[in-house]
Parts: structure tokens; sequence; C-alpha cells
């Protein structure tokens, strides 16, 4: 029985042109259809992720992906940075109101002392105060101020807590006579600060000097963050260092608290 002689097949697929003679198939390839075919596929352009530029075959994959892609771009970065400044903007809003209901209550608390002031024997209090003066005028003359205690700093993590030790260890060694705060009732918490060279006992006075410095502090902080970033020029391509430098940006806006510095300072500076 004769076996039948398979043709060779020549296919196009840009064409979906199938013969089965070269002949045909080279005649085929030179023709406008052919040649307009080729040239819109070089057209095409290939599917991409608009967030971190990854390539797919198929609109379905690039869907898919783009549901978990998780590469943070500069303009989502600059978003949250942007709503990070409003927020802050609110917090300084409310801080202010609630300073203004704080000098309310403090008339009214004055008005209170004052009661209590009388029950309390004045010659105890007059010589503990005029001993605290001397102390402080006396022996206390070379004390640095605040504000320049904190520029002396050498700040390398601006998490609120490394900073607070950090302000807690360079106190303690700076020695009793020259450091620039003291605790003079530990019980009651009271502190006494030191800056432009003049010494405030009064506790108000007191805080709002610890909160002022602050920007001294955040000043040190966005240093240390411009720094990072010279360090990580693509940390927005990383998902991890756009985390770390996210964290970075939280540390910087975060405030050491007053009331919360002078009690961890107290029992390290209490004037025996």
């Amino acid at each position: 029985m004769e076996m039948k002689k398979e043709h060779k097949k020549f296919e196009c697929k840009s064409c979906d042109y199938v013969c089965s003679r070269k002949f045909n198939y080279d005649k085929h390839i030179l023709t406008l259809k052919h040649k307009s075919s080729i040239l819109e596929m070089k057209k095409e352009q290939p599917l991409s992720c608009s967030n971190c530029g990854k390539e797919y075959k198929t609109t379905s994959g690039k869907w898919k992906h783009e549901k978990t892609c998780k590469v943070a771009t500069r303009a989502s970065i600059m978003n949250v940075l942007t709503a990070n400044k409003e927020l802050s903007q609110l917090l300084v809003k409310h801080q202010v109101e609630h300073q203004q209901t704080q000098e309310r209550l403090l008339d009214h608390i004055k008005e209170q002392q004052k009661q209590i002031k009388e029950l309390i024997p004045r010659i105890g209090n007059v010589t503990n105060q005029f001993n605290i003066t001397v102390f402080l005028n006396d022996q206390c003359k070379e004390a640095v101020n605040w504000d320049d205690f904190l520029r002396t700093l050498q700040i390398c993590d601006p998490a609120p807590e490394s900073v607070m030790k950090l302000i807690c260890d360079g106190i303690e060694d700076l020695g009793m006579y020259k450091r620039p705060i003291h605790c003079i009732d530990a019980k009651r918490n009271r502190m006494c600060i030191r800056n432009e060279n003049v010494w405030q006992q009064e506790t108000t006075k007191v805080q709002e000097t610890i909160r002022q410095s602050n920007r001294i502090l955040q000043e040190k902080c966005i240093g240390l963050l411009k720094q990072w970033e010279e360090e990580h020029p693509e940390w927005h391509t990383s998902e991890v260092d756009t985390e770390a430098y996210m964290d970075f940006v939280n540390n910087v806006m975060t405030e050491i608290d007053p009331k919360k510095c002078s009690h961890e300072l107290a029992g390290k500076i209490h004037i025996e």
C-alpha cells in the first residue's frame, strides 16, 4: 500500500496564514498585509504595573499583581507626609487651646494655693527657699543653660525614649554643679531649670522651658533624617526602607513631654 507523502506546513501566526509551499510563504511575507501586521506588533506596549514597573503578558496577570503590589510610590509617600503635616498643625492648634485653658485654670489654682500657703508654717518654707537660692547662685555659677546643653547632644536615634535616655545620661555626666536642672522637691516633683543665665523655679515656667526646647531636638532629628535620605537615595523603591522612613518621620514629629521629662530626671538630680 502506497503511503501518502506528508507536506510540510508553513505558518505565519501574526497574519493567521498557513500554506504547504515555501514559495507561497515567501511570497506572503512580502505582502503589505504581512508587513503592516508586523509593524503593529512592534508598536504594542508591554503591560506593566504602574506602581513598580513589572511587565506582564496579559491584562488579567497585570490586574492580579496590582491588587497586591505594596511598593510605595513617591506620590503616595508625599500624600502621607502631607497628611502628617496637617495632623501636626492640628495638634499645634489643640495645644494652644489647651494652654489657654491651663492659664485660666492656673488663676483658679493660684487662689487655692494662696489659701493653702496660709496654713503652712512660713518659717520652714522661707528657710528652705533661701537655702536653695544660695545653692543655685553660689555653688552652681558655672552651670550651663538648658538650651546649650541640648545642642551638645549627639543624637543617633530619633525615637523619643532614646532621646530621653540621652538627656538623662548627659545630665548625670555634667555633675551636680554644672547641670542646668535640679529637682528641689522629689515628693512634689518640683524642678528648677537654668536658661538664658537665669534659674527658674516656678513649675509652669520650668515646664514651658522644656516644652519650647523641643524645637532644638527636632532640628537635630531633621538633620539626621536628611543624612539618612542621602545614604538611602532609592528608599522609595524598597518596602523595607519606606517603612523605616515613615517610622523616622513619626519619631521626628514626636515631642518630648515636659512632665515625663521632669519625672524621668527627678530621681537622678534631686538635691539632698
